[in-house]
């Protein structure tokens, strides 16, 4: 599920990215047959300056296009082709291109600039060309222009082309802002199947997994205590066959929020969300504690866990009361890898039950023999004990 979630997480990223490039190949094949059938028609009219122009950026699209499709380059395709378009813009303005009236061409090629390009990219093209056209009209006796605009509106012209960039733009903005806000809604939803438990909210084993890990890693250079907790809740057999599922689940989501609101589940660094609580399976649960300063701090900590349920839980307008067995490894000094604190943990809390539940004990303890009296180690980079606390 988890895999599956991820591609389909990875195919949003890349939807708009697709439609870009759909549009880009669309694009260039209209323009290349355009201008390969205005080049003909510009020669055959005698005009064989535009008509080179029209051949010769024909070429470079087809070029162009050719190479997106081996490479798959869309931002570098997206420039050369706006530079084409741009280029050929400026001629036409220049020239008056085939009958003197090829300016009305400008719409549909600025409007290709837009969809095919960035929002900001898109702007930065249409607005530099908008304002050449400006100098280029208003200008007296402006270099290379030689078509004649004695009886064309100027002023309209420009006016309805403001007014055409405004609304592609306006629209293109808010494609694209629709496209970021559905991306991230559906990222929302695709990390919540992926990363946690549908029923407690809590992060789920893999997730707690793909996070911990790293963790340690980075934690092998912290001097503080860092510890495992392994949780199960005692009878919750019994819970479920005489109350129902449904009682059950409700135990389930209470303990998962009563834990989530009593520890934190943030980075002090930046304060994003960590997955340092999950349902690791059934009705076990699993924490990671990290940056403890001292050993009577972590049993600080386990003895509150340990006494979520010290009021019980209203069931039917009875109240009945619920017991944790807990176990804890410490890392550096049970073990380092996770594989091995989660093994180390959950034998500590199989011996917590063992000796009556609701109860924690602590994996070294019980090694030794030495039940309840806690003989936690910091260690320090090198993994040697710093002193017993």
């Amino acid at each position: 599920m988890y895999n599956m979630a991820g591609r389909k997480l990875e195919e949003m990223a890349d939807v708009r990215l697709l439609r870009r490039k759909r549009t880009l190949i669309v694009l260039s094949v209209i323009v290349f047959i355009l201008l390969s059938v205005f080049g003909f028609l510009s020669i055959s009219n005698g005009d064989h300056f535009q008509g080179s122009i029209n051949y010769i950026s024909a070429l470079v699209v087809f070029s162009n296009l050719a190479l997106f499709l081996s490479r798959g380059h869309y931002t570098k395709a997206a420039h050369v082709l706006t530079l084409v378009l741009v280029t050929h813009a400026i001629v036409l303005i220049l020239t008056g291109g085939l009958s003197k009236s090829s300016v009305y061409w400008i719409y549909p090629i600025l409007a290709t600039i837009i969809f095919v390009n960035s929002v900001r990219g898109a702007v930065l093209a249409t607005t530099s060309f908008f304002v050449f056209c400006i100098v280029a009209f208003t200008s007296p006796n402006f270099p290379y222009l030689s078509a004649d605009y004695s009886e064309f509106s100027v002023g309209r012209f420009l006016t309805s082309m403001l007014a055409f960039l405004a609304i592609c733009h306006y629209f293109a903005y808010q494609y694209c802002k629709t496209n970021h806000y559905v991306l991230s809604l559906y990222q929302e939803g695709i990390e919540d199947l992926a990363y946690r438990d549908a029923l407690t909210g809590l992060a789920n084993r893999w997730s707690f997994e793909k996070w911990a890990e790293p963790k340690l890693k980075e934690l092998r250079h912290s001097s503080k205590i860092a510890a495992l907790v392994f949780i199960d809740i005692d009878n919750f057999k019994e819970i479920n066959d005489n109350f129902g599922h449904s009682v059950g689940d409700r135990v389930l989501q209470s303990f998962g929020q009563r834990l989530a609101n009593n520890l934190r589940t943030k980075s002090r660094k930046d304060q994003k969300d960590e997955f340092s609580i999950a349902r690791y399976a059934g009705d076990e649960f699993v924490v990671l504690l990290y940056d403890i300063p001292s050993a009577h701090v972590l049993e600080s900590i386990i003895g509150r866990i340990t006494s979520l349920f010290n009021d019980g839980y209203q069931v039917n307008n009875q109240v009945n009361y619920v017991t944790l067995s807990v176990g804890v490894s410490v890392y550096g000094q049970d073990a380092f890898e996770l594989p091995e604190l989660l093994r180390c943990a959950d034998k500590a809390m199989y011996a917590a039950k063992c000796d009556g539940k609701n109860d924690y004990e602590f994996y070294h303890n019980i090694q030794s023999g030495n039940k309840k009296a806690s003989n936690v180690k910091p260690f320090n980079r090198h993994g040697s004990a710093l002193k017993e606390l």
